[in-house]
């Protein structure tokens, strides 16, 4: 018997998904009556990162708006103080409905740590401007990614971590800006846009007894909103919304007081994150349910067409607590899909953007109906870019429903 249950914990960690067993659900609700419904939305407006991120701005607050009545929205990637303003314009929401926080010039400090010796990124700064330099500016980071690739190699071969991380900080602005910025005497860049985390949480209720916790994160602020909402004739219910840290070929650069590196990867990182929400979402609770919407940058394998991401991750997740609808669905879905005109051509379906939920014994309960993807890959637009018209995909992530009885 001992032999058996050590048998199935390694099976279990070795293969997350498989503790995502039980009730599977199906897209579409039967027979709902009173109900919550909740969706998890990265946008994808990361100028730099994620092509057209600007012009794909209109569209995407245009989208968003249609969903203005539904229970409870985290947005993920509204990166831009520009996309940030058209998103609530669009919404049209009372102010204690949509939560945001400006965390500009937060984070860890990392003045003349992240910052390239002159010359050093000479050959790359060449080769983007051969390459990228007829590109609108905010195109050029993404555009330097898949252009120059053998001088990105070169660079970290040659001592250039602590440059590539300026480098990849300070995307969104033209390649000559990124040169002045990460080049010494430049001080360079520890956070991307000015460090804005790019999280909204919106509901269709009040959001009470509002927080905010700056996370231990790399390249960019992640930030964690958490507030309560009420509902008539229910028991108040507790909400975070995050966007977590994602695993790139770059070690963790975050550190702390004392100038060393927090973290020895990404799974620590992002666990870590994952524990600070975790413990502070059960602390706000008090027993009462919870739920965790947000792009985790995790989820499980799902039969041959679904791959797993960052398992480590999503077992430390479900160690937590925490089960995801979207990851039982009847029909599984993925919310980062191969096909997406945003994606690198030949990218794995993953579910990696999560409604999870916490439905502590007693009291009120949180019981999932249906889950389903939004805003997915039958919504291409049309929209002025550069001079001309493109139809794409509005993001590079599709959105994820999820529709509960409260009771």
């Amino acid at each position: 018997m001992k032999r058996s249950l050590l048998l199935l914990a390694f099976c279990l960690a070795c293969n997350p998904s498989l503790l995502a067993t039980g009730k599977r659900y199906p897209s579409e609700c039967r027979n709902p009556g009173p109900v919550l419904e909740t969706m998890t939305w990265n946008v994808g407006l990361a100028p730099g990162v994620v092509p057209y991120a600007t012009p794909r701005i209109k569209p995407v607050a245009q989208e968003i708006a249609k969903f203005r009545d539904l229970g409870v929205i985290c947005l993920q990637e509204v990166w831009t103080q520009e996309a940030r303003d058209a998103i609530v314009a669009s919404l049209a929401l009372p102010a204690d409905q949509v939560y945001y926080v400006d965390t500009r010039g937060q984070g860890d400090d990392l003045k003349n740590i992240n910052v390239c010796r002159p010359s050093q990124i000479d050959a790359l700064a060449s080769c983007a401007r051969d390459a990228c330099g007829d590109l609108p500016d905010e195109e050029h980071a993404h555009c330097a990614l898949e252009s120059c690739n053998d001088e990105i190699v070169s660079l970290y071969m040659r001592d250039g971590e602590n440059c590539l991380n300026c480098l990849v900080s300070a995307v969104g602005v033209s390649i000559d800006d990124t040169v002045r910025a990460c080049t010494q005497p430049g001080h360079g860049v520890s956070h991307a846009y000015d460090g804005q985390n790019g999280v909204m949480l919106i509901s269709r209720w009040p959001l009470k007894n509002r927080e905010a916790i700056l996370l231990p994160s790399s390249i960019a602020n992640r930030e964690a909103l958490f507030a309560t909402i009420e509902l008539d004739g229910r028991e108040s219910l507790e909400l975070a919304c995050t966007h977590a840290s994602t695993w790139n070929q770059l070690p963790p650069s975050e550190r702390g007081p004392d100038g060393k590196k927090t973290f020895k990867d990404w799974d620590g990182e992002m666990n870590a994150q994952m524990e600070i929400i975790s413990a502070k979402l059960r602390e706000r609770a008090q027993g009462r349910p919870q739920l965790f919407l947000g792009d985790m940058n995790a989820g499980p394998e799902l039969g041959s067409s679904i791959d797993g991401d960052m398992p480590r991750v999503w077992s430390r997740i479900r160690a937590l607590g925490f089960s995801s609808p979207a990851a039982q669905a009847e029909q599984p879905f993925c919310s980062v899909c191969r096909g997406n005109t945003l994606r690198s051509p030949g990218a794995n379906n993953k579910l990696i953007d999560h409604v999870l939920v916490r439905d502590p014994v007693g009291g009120s309960s949180l019981t999932p109906l249906c889950t389903r993807s939004v805003i997915d890959a039958e919504h291409k637009r049309y929209f002025p870019a550069y001079g001309g018209m493109l139809e794409e995909h509005i993001s590079d992530h599709y959105g994820v429903t999820v529709t509960f009885r409260y009771e």
